[in-house]
């Protein structure tokens, strides 16, 4: 079985991997004498202040009911090789029954996983909601819950589980997951993850997880012979819409390692056709040799070491057989 490896890098950040926790991270403010004015999970703020997104609050449908249809309007075009993805699903279900709430006056040990552009407005601060380890399951501040509407409780929820399943595959940042729910509750319109990927690709997935997330690609080459990604997993976290790079070099699938390449080498920085993943610049490193690394990076240093297997089609069908 004839395998190519190339190398990318699609994430620059340090990774805790399979071992981390997730932390659900939430904007609190208080009045004058010290009470609870109001608390919005970091997903909902960052969706009206960073992405102009905006959805109206549900009283009346149950926050479990809320997050499953958020997460069915996620997943609904999101499919695999191996058909529709379901496990999601399974995970926000185990969430939210084993889900404890800590009263007495004990609160999750806040995490710094965040990163957000965001500072917190005047008279308030971010605050740790909720917490979600390998050890505990996830655990929440009652005060907190019992605040919170039975939409940002739902909004909670869905961050947690595209968490939890991000964080098998080695994610260090909740960052996209923010952007994916804020998509999922204002139920911006998707494209289906497969869409336009011809009958003859190349099936391409990670070898070093732990240092830049999971991730795996569709390869290919256009009606103009250009090299064309579509992602199915980015980073360490599924992609929910089309995710589709295309390179401006003729590029063939099966040669991505030693292709011919302009003259010269360097950095050369695109970005993909994403709704939620578009602002992330994907590098890649071009040599004499040919197109050596692709990921999301800032120099040369940061997309070394890191190897990807890719396999034809038919030879994965016939594997699968």
């Amino acid at each position: 079985m004839k395998v190519i490896l190339i190398v990318l890098l699609l994430s620059s950040v340090k990774s805790f991997a399979g071992e981390s926790s997730g932390g659900g991270k939430g904007v609190l403010c208080l009045g004058e004498n010290g009470q609870i004015q109001s608390v919005e999970t970091l997903d909902s703020f960052e969706a009206k202040n960073l992405w102009g997104l905006e959805y109206a609050e549900d009283h009346i449908t149950s926050p479990i009911q809320q997050a499953q249809n958020a997460l069915n309007h996620l997943t609904k075009n999101r499919t695999t090789r191996f058909g529709r993805d379901r496990d999601n699903f399974y995970t926000l279900n185990d969430i939210y029954s084993n889900m404890r709430l800590l009263g007495g006056g004990a609160r999750p040990k806040p995490i710094e996983d965040h990163d957000s552009p965001l500072g917190p407005p005047e008279g308030c601060s971010f605050v740790q909601i909720g917490l979600d380890t390998p050890q505990t399951n996830f655990i929440v501040s009652k005060k907190l819950w019992e605040k919170l509407s039975n939409t940002e409780k739902a909004v909670l929820l869905v961050h947690e589980t595209i968490y939890r399943r991000s964080r098998w595959n080695y994610i260090s940042s909740s960052r996209r997951i923010r952007k994916a729910v804020a998509h999922g509750f204002a139920r911006t319109e998707l494209k289906p993850t497969g869409e336009g990927i011809p009958s003859d690709y190349w099936y391409c997935i990670s070898n070093n997880d732990k240092v830049s997330g999971y991730h795996s690609f569709y390869a290919y080459s256009n009606n103009d012979g250009f090299l064309v990604l579509q992602f199915e997993a980015l980073a360490g976290m599924w992609v929910f819409d089309k995710t589709q790079l295309t390179v401006p070099y003729k590029v063939k699938p099966h040669e991505l390692d030693k292709s011919a390449s302009p003259a010269g080498f360097g950095i050369y920085r695109y970005t993909t056709n994403s709704v939620i993943d578009g602002t992330e610049p994907i590098s890649m490193f071009i040599s004499k040799e040919g197109v050596r690394e692709i990921g999301i990076a800032s120099t040369h240093s940061e997309l070394e070491g890191h190897g990807f297997s890719c396999i034809s089609k038919d030879l994965l069908d016939e594997g699968l057989e």
